[in-house]
């Protein structure tokens, strides 16, 4: 189960590799699900990344490890934990999103990520 204090890999092309979740700020629980905006700490960055190493950033979790089943037939699950860094206005740092991105997180309002990414499932 994913929850606080949990590593998620970084899956634009900001700079930093990972960030440890120390809050989520969609729901008042524990658990972290995909679309949730989260709070976290910078653990890993690139030599040339802009952001320093302890910052405290946004982030929106866009896969888990965990299985999600879709309208009760298909399950889905992603080899990695990963997330998108944001700022305040929810706008992406980094100009690229590596990787899929599930079709349901465009009924959440975040169109901004859709226009980065390439491949959906």
């Amino acid at each position: 189960m994913t929850q606080i204090n949990t590593y998620f890999n970084i899956a634009d092309n900001s700079g930093v590799k990972k960030i440890l979740c120390i809050q989520n700020l969609t729901k008042k629980t524990k658990k972290i699900e995909i679309g949730d905006l989260i709070v976290g700490v910078i653990k890993k960055i690139n030599n040339t990344s802009k952001l320093i190493y302890s910052n405290i950033v946004y982030g929106i979790v866009i896969r888990l490890k965990k299985n999600i089943n879709l309208y009760k037939k298909y399950n889905i699950s992603f080899n990695d934990n990963s997330a998108v860094l944001v700022d305040k206005n929810l706008n992406p740092i980094g100009s690229r999103i590596f990787g899929t991105i599930p079709k349901f997180l465009k009924k959440k309002n975040y169109l901004k990520l859709y226009s980065l990414t390439v491949d959906f499932i």
